[in-house]
């Protein structure tokens, strides 16, 4: 029968991988629970049965108890690492889950994993089954067949590896039949199976070559013609005997488990979305499997004419809010042609407009003009709270059809990055699923993917009203769950005070863009290709022949093979040649150094100086970058189409980009950069005496740290004494350690410990202060920036010393850098709501890291840049003066 599949799951060699899935970026919820390994179990599972279907199906998972091999060598696994306790406290999550997926799970004390599934697989196999083992455990290979026992292994690209003998041979150079005589001769580490000593992977299979199985051999040990390794294997005799015994996987267990209990049952739907929202597992509450089969309670009318929407909009007047949404042909905002608004004043009904739908000959379509009129008086009211989510597009669409969105009041996605910044998803599907319980129509289902998907006007309108009507009744519906945990969090202030008026001010900042100089680029670009070509010619002459300098395995057989240079971190693929493991090996052969000025030219190129162009909107000729209000964990804007902020600052390269960012004709650029402001908050946070005196009297305070930590009188301190100085001042607000710092500096780790005892020795007002940070975000669970922005650190108690210490330095961070990030973001706001007060024209266009760009007529350029000094230095009160840098150019270059 063709439905006669069994799936047999090796437990916790999956629960393993799943966990070192997740090693480098692991994931906690807000209990600070560690969930990479539940979460990655969970979509193993999920995969498999979606792309196998399981008809049947079985967990199998290890005793906790000695098993008959340790009665057999008490060293059995003796040397294998006791396991992580973040991936120890997740296996009964894990067993949660398999109870909750409604798989059954097979286990029993004394037994292995291994035993039950060969026994499983043996029974099912004389029943007529055809059997899938799930894992990557060499053991079980000896298990697969030509016919009726396949190996599933989950890879790291996300495929599933299919292992019949043939994917055995070539992989462990034997069958399966000879899988436990390989392991025997070999030993394995990881079970502390002792083998033959000096008998590797390849001496091992040339022997079962020659002798075809360890009977034979022992029988014959002269079938092996190399009188050394003849000797070995009868001297070791004994233990070759014990290890073929602990490999050897044992089929008749007293193990019995009909084969009607591992049929794959439906999960417990309920039960597994409290799960998945106790773990906070957002994506998994979308699966089809776990369906809610709740969809929201609300009705859509479609207007038939404009008296209908005169009426909404009275009833708008009298509600003092609405829920609004904007539908059109594009997600880029300039040129984008609207199609429908969507409207609401309540979580039962909602309205929708259609303008410019082109189905059905657009048959249905109220007019434009007439409908933007009519709700024009609502739309620009100053009174009336606007509600939504990403109104940032939605004011810019109505901007281009000349109507201001007053008054953006509350945007889900901003309130829900406000509460958890942590979060890496903010739409309003992963909302509506975590906190409404509620499932949503994907937009898919209505355009369609890939080559068949079609435009939203080409949607009948009946289908976009109610998929629109949706995107305006569930921002109500979550603003009323949202507003009490930012009361209770007490952080209403920083989400109406500063959040919220920001999104008008990026919405216009973006709208305006940047004049860029094409005909400057175009000569970087020639200038840049051609000095690629000479440092490939460089390249190619240090290591003796042409290569490809893009292909990491071609760069690293030059490197380690053929110049013998250090070897470098391993990766999956060999030995790591990415950035980091190029700069360790600096000074070891010029060739490095080529290749890190090919790397960074390269990215120039790619990156900016070929990339500006063609991202300038036709329709402005200006180039339109996206400002990013929730993607930051720090509380920091960051950008996109193009990233502003990775634009080098210091290097010649770095600048001649910014002389590509230019003023119009008869106009100016004005840079106001935060002069050392994290510093500035750092003397304010830990009252350090020394660092607040050398800010009021505004001395340089890079010099004034040198001086003190030398001990020599300022007029003293070299550039190399400076430069050292700066270096930990800002190294140490981001933890950096002692292997950062020597290697920055050029100098030994020790010098590098000492160097930062000294520093904590003058200043130990600073020292205080981060372990004072460390501690309350281990009480609090989360750090906090002086204006009230959290950040959740739940990973601060982990067992995991990396992973615990990474959250101890953004516990020392946050406050620092979130706390900028806040301060210039009010000075934003600040700038935007002053704006009429100075009597001329002028558009702010850039903001990057602590520097603000604007635009002004030439005439007012030097006015405005007193002006803005002015309320940036104002914009916050710290202990110590804010001090601001600015200047005037006819580029970014000349104004940075």
């Amino acid at each position: 029968m063709s439905d006669k599949k069994l799936f047999l799951v090796d437990g916790h060699a999956i629960a393993y991988r799943a966990y070192f899935a997740f090693i480098k970026n692991p994931l906690t919820n807000a209990a600070g629970q560690p969930t990479g390994a539940v979460f990655g179990f969970a979509n193993y599972l999920l995969r498999l049965i979606s792309e196998y279907q399981c008809p049947y199906m079985a967990v199998v998972f290890d005793s906790e108890v000695p098993t008959f091999r340790h009665e057999m060598y008490a060293e059995y696994k003796a040397n294998r690492e006791e396991m992580p306790d973040d991936l120890k406290s997740q296996i009964p999550l894990i067993h949660k889950l398999v109870d909750l997926l409604n798989i059954t799970a097979l286990k029993q004390g004394g037994l292995e994993a291994d035993d039950i599934i060969a026994h499983m697989t043996r029974r099912a196999v004389q029943n007529g089954f055809e059997v899938f083992i799930v894992t990557r455990d060499k053991d079980l290979m000896q298990l697969i067949d030509d016919k009726n026992v396949r190996m599933l292994s989950f890879e790291s690209s996300g495929s599933i590896e299919v292992f019949g003998p043939e994917q055995v041979k070539e992989k462990m150079g034997v069958g399966p039949n000879q899988i436990r005589d390989l392991l025997a001769l070999m030993g394995d580490s990881s079970d502390n199976i002792p083998g033959v000593p000096g008998v590797g992977p390849k001496t091992a299979q040339k022997i079962l070559e020659k002798a075809g199985s360890i009977e034979a051999l022992l029988q014959n040990p002269s079938i092996v013609e190399n009188p050394k390794l003849q000797a070995k294997i009868e001297e070791n005799r004994d233990a070759l005997i014990l290890s073929r015994n602990l490999a050897t996987l044992h089929f008749d267990v007293e193990y019995e488990v009909p084969f009607e209990h591992c049929l794959l049952k439906p999960v417990k739907k309920a039960e597994c979305l409290d799960f998945f929202r106790e773990m906070e597992f957002n994506s998994l509450l979308k699966n089809p499997m776990f369906s809610l089969e709740k969809s929201l309670d609300f009705s859509v009318s479609v207007p038939t004419s404009i008296i209908e929407v005169e009426a909404f909009a009275k009833r708008i007047e009298n509600a003092g809010f609405v829920s609004i949404d904007t539908e059109t042909t594009s997600l880029v905002s300039h040129g984008a042609k609207l199609v429908g608004i969507a409207l609401s004043v309540g979580t039962t009904d909602a309205l929708y407009i259609p303008v410019g739908h082109t189905h059905n000959g657009g048959q249905g379509n109220l007019n434009m003009d007439q409908v933007l009129e009519t709700l024009r008086p609502v739309l620009e009211s100053k009174s009336i709270k606007k509600i939504g989510q990403n109104l940032k597009y939605d004011f810019q669409i109505f901007k281009g059809h000349g109507i201001y969105l007053a008054n953006l009041h509350f945007d889900t996605m901003i309130a829900a990055y406000v509460m958890d910044p942590g979060k890496r998803n903010f739409s309003l599907d992963a909302m509506a699923a975590q906190w409404l319980n509620a499932t949503t129509t994907p937009i898919e289902s209505l355009i369609g993917k890939g080559k068949s998907q079609i435009g939203f006007d080409e949607v009948p309108i009946t289908i976009a009203a109610k998929y629109s009507g949706e995107d305006v009744i569930i921002p109500l519906l979550l603003q009323d769950v949202f507003v009490p945990v930012l009361t209770e969090q007490a952080q209403l202030k920083l989400f109406h005070e500063i959040e919220m008026p920001l999104v008008s001010v990026l919405a216009e900042m973006e709208w305006k863009g940047v004049v860029i100089d094409t005909a400057l680029l175009s000569q970087l670009s020639s200038h840049y290709t051609a000095k690629l070509a000479e440092i490939s010619a460089d390249l190619f002459a240090m290591a003796g022949g042409e290569f490809n300098i893009n292909s990491p395995k071609q760069v690293s057989e030059i490197l380690f093979t053929k110049l013998g240079l250090p070897k470098s971190k391993k990766t999956k693929t060999g030995l790591s040649t990415d950035v980091d493991a190029l700069e360790k090996l600096q000074g070891a052969h010029p060739i490095i150094g080529k290749l890190l000025e090919y790397r960074e030219s390269q990215k120039l190129l790619s990156t900016y100086i070929d990339a500006l162009g063609p991202q300038i909107s036709p329709e402005t000729s200006r180039l339109h970058t996206s400002f990013n209000q929730t993607v930051a964990a720090t509380g920091r804007l960051s950008s996109n189409g193009p990233n502003l902020q990775n634009i080098p600052i210091r290097t010649d390269a770095g600048k001649k980009i910014r002389e590509a960012f230019v003023a119009p004709a008869d106009h100016l650029l004005i840079s106001a950069d935060y002069s050392q402001i994290e510093l500035r908050i750092l003397a304010h946070v830990s009252k350090d005496p020394f660092l607040m005196q050398s800010f009021h009297d505004d001395k340089d305070i890079h010099t004034q740290t040198a001086s003190a930590m030398y001990g020599v009188f300022p007029e003293m301190v070299t550039s190399q004494m400076r430069r050292a100085a700066k270096t930990i001042n800002f190294g140490l607000m981001y933890g950096m350690g002692p292997i950062n710092l020597s290697r920055q500096l050029g100098i030994s780790f020790k010098e590098a410990q000492e160097f930062i005892a000294t520093y904590f020795r003058q200043f130990p007002t600073i020292k205080k202060y981060m372990v004072s940070s460390v501690e309350t975000a281990r009480q609090n669970g989360y750090s906090e920036t002086l204006l009230g922005r959290r950040r959740l650190v739940p990973e601060i108690d982990s067992t995991n010393r990396q992973v615990r210490e990474a959250a101890e330095r953004v516990a020392i961070n946050t406050p620092i850098q979130g706390t900028a990030a806040d301060i210039i973001k009010i000075a934003m706001v600040n700038v935007a709501a002053k704006k009429s007060e100075i009597g001329f024209d002028f558009s702010m266009l850039l903001q990057v890291h602590d520097e603000l760009i604007f635009e002004v007529h030439q005439e007012n350029a030097q006015t405005l840049l007193s002006w803005v000094t002015n309320i940036m230095s104002s914009a916050y009160k710290l202990d110590v003066p804010l001090k601001v840098d600015a200047s005037i150019g006819k580029n970014w270059s000349e104004a940075h």
